[in-house]
């Protein structure tokens, strides 16, 4: 699966299913339309059925997936190792991440980078393939490849790495069938199962903020003090 594989894919019915998904995704986390046309932030991997031109941002390739231009008459796309993002300390507030956290090899190295790149109050927005769901273990789709992840481990990941997951959303609950009948009932049934909080959705979406540090508190004495009782403790 590249970059041109899936832009094929969002040019197809089920492509269309897993847009709107994504979009809703967005929407509950707080990233809506409107926000996504005014803010400032970078994305990293497929995210340009989500980004609008009238507000164009860096968008990072992972180097697995090649690159694409856009928008074709003014391109901010390029490859990256995903170890050395090309951007200063601290320049940047968001970042999404759709259809390549899941191809990321070194997860460490990378957080750290993202670490590196964010201000103290940066967030992170990842939208991954759910391992419980049919979409993870199709093919045709992008959602079937790459490491899809559930939301427990998600959560543990993340902690491992001191970041926190402040929100997350599931969306894509139709399977991953491209029949007439399934694309006809496909919206009403991601309604349902979002109102039932269903656990095999297609996908996972999170915001996560780095984890502030908190002092170690320890106990101190005095020299004197220390003194004083280890004479007491001699009597």
């Amino acid at each position: 699966m590249n970059t041109l594989d899936i832009k094929a894919y969002y040019q197809s019915s089920l492509g269309c299913i897993t847009q709107m998904s994504i979009d809703h995704i967005l929407d509950v986390l707080g990233h809506t339309d409107n926000v996504r046309r005014t803010e400032k932030f970078v994305s990293i991997g497929y995210t340009i059925p989500f980004l609008f031109s009238e507000n164009v941002n860096p968008v990072f390739f992972p180097s697995q997936l090649g690159a694409i231009p856009w928008p074709t008459d003014n391109n901010v796309c390029c490859l990256i190792d995903e170890k050395h993002l090309p951007l200063p300390n601290k320049s940047v507030d968001l970042i999404y991440i759709i259809h390549g956290f899941e191809f990321i090899h070194n997860v460490k190295s990378f957080l750290d980078e993202c670490s590196r790149v964010l201000s103290n109050t940066g967030r992170i927005v990842i939208i991954v393939p759910n391992r419980r769901s049919l979409w993870a273990h199709n093919i045709k789709s992008p959602m079937g490849y790459g490491h899809p992840y559930t939301l427990t481990q998600l959560r543990d990941l993340f902690s491992t790495h001191s970041w926190s997951i402040t929100r997350y959303a599931r969306g894509l609950y139709s399977p991953p069938y491209n029949s007439d009948f399934n694309l006809s009932v496909s919206p009403m049934l991601d309604r349902c199962c979002r109102f039932l909080g269903g656990k095999f959705s297609g996908l996972i979406g999170v915001e996560i903020c780095k984890e502030e540090l908190k002092p170690v508190l320890k106990k101190f004495e005095l020299p004197a003090l220390q003194g004083r009782k280890q004479a007491l403790n001699m009597r």
